[in-house]
């Protein structure tokens, strides 16, 4: 079987329409995602490199 969605309405929700798009103007910053993906990957590559001493 499957489903599909016929809507998605709830007076509680934190979904914006007005803000869910990347052209909104001044209140998105295309460089803001660089540094977003940077901390989100510091993890990882304190891993990688924590495992690259250990392994030697």
């Amino acid at each position: 079987g499957n489903i599909a969605v016929a809507s998605r309405k709830s007076d509680y929700s934190l979904y914006r329409t007005d803000l869910s798009s990347f052209t909104m103007g001044d209140s998105y910053d295309q460089k803001d995602a660089a540094g977003f993906i940077r901390i989100l990957g510091l993890p990882s590559r304190s891993r990688a490199a924590l495992h690259q001493e250990v392994t030697k």
